[in-house]
């Protein structure tokens, strides 16, 4: 699932996660079906469906995946956020929803949330970061 959901994005091109649109959604889930060998297309129905195990832990990677860095670089990630037109609250809008199914993903992405949101508001961070995060 994994390999294949964003599929769609060789059609219309990668769109960051937290700006892109319902437009952009479905314009690459048409991208996708369009392209993707019949095979591979119920792996991809399941992933965009988001109801077994399999396909809400692939979301829940998926969607943490560009935070991952906020944990050790949190002043670069924001920033890049910043760069691409997002900020956190488009973050946890387009996020949190993802998580709740499994309390382990959850802790994990709050941990992240909280490290990011303490950056951001310039109070002492949970855990240490590297030294060449921004200065």
């Amino acid at each position: 699932m994994l390999a294949i959901h964003d599929i769609g994005e060789t059609k219309i091109g990668d769109v960051f996660s937290y700006t892109k649109s319902e437009a952009d959604e479905l314009a690459e889930v048409t991208g996708a079906r369009e392209i993707i060998h019949p095979v591979l297309l119920p792996y991809f129905e399941e992933y965009e469906a988001r109801e077994s195990y399999d396909a809400k832990y692939a979301k829940a990677v998926d969607a943490i995946s560009p935070m991952m860095h906020g944990i050790d670089l949190p002043k670069i990630t924001l920033a890049r956020f910043k760069l691409l037109g997002a900020d956190l609250k488009d973050v946890r809008e387009k996020s949190d929803h993802f998580f709740e199914w499994d309390t382990t993903m959850q802790a994990i992405y709050e941990l992240i949330m909280e490290q990011a949101e303490r950056t951001n508001d310039g109070r002492e961070q949970i855990l240490p970061t590297v030294d060449y995060d921004l200065k």
